[in-house]
């Protein structure tokens, strides 16, 4: 049981990922979202942790198997989803990509790394949409995914179709036991 940072200030929203040889945590509080590196052990790596954006919540964060990729929501003139990047041997790379501007609400994000390729996916307007990053480049910009559509998805068991869906009332991928088609 460790804290994060030490501050009288509410904290919230934290996210975790391992990787690297440490831990990268991300919190929202009063003054933005902020992160700091940990090692195994727990030993604090960034005392009181570092700024990512001033105007940011609802984080999530996954290590790619170089560095981790960080997306918040941020708010200037719209609601825009962002991602930042944090190497573990460098800290916060300067590289932002802009994901998605839009004036609508939707669900914080969710992250999965696999081949060199980090998913992002998210809710709006109850329907899924989806963006890939491959290092620190959009290789497949925001769009929708209608429910119903049966793509193919890389799990531990290998790739499987995988249907877009309502699971308990939220728009998510439900992933099957069917292996997907040979191409």
């Amino acid at each position: 049981d460790r804290s994060l940072a030490l501050s009288a200030h509410e904290q919230r929203e934290p996210a975790i990922a391992g990787g690297g040889n440490l831990y990268l945590v991300v919190w929202g509080g009063p003054g933005g979202l902020k992160a700091g590196g940990f090692l195994p052990n727990g030993t604090r790596l960034d005392g009181n942790g570092f700024l990512l954006d001033p105007d940011a919540s609802s984080p999530a964060v996954v290590f790619d198997g170089e560095r981790f990729v960080v997306s918040y929501v941020r708010w200037r003139n719209a609601r825009e989803t962002i991602v930042r990047f944090v190497s573990p041997r460098h800290g916060l790379l300067p590289e932002e990509q802009l994901i998605e501007r839009s004036g609508y609400s939707w669900s914080p994000l969710s992250l999965a790394a696999g081949d060199g390729v980090v998913l992002l996916t998210w809710t709006r307007s109850n329907a899924v949409h989806a963006a890939a990053l491959r290092g620190t480049q959009l290789i497949a910009p925001a769009r929708k995914i209608a429910e119903g559509v049966t793509a193919c998805i890389k799990t531990t068991q290998g790739r499987r179709l995988a249907e877009c869906g309502r699971v308990i009332n939220m728009m998510s991928w439900r992933v099957t036991d069917d292996p997907c088609p040979e191409s």
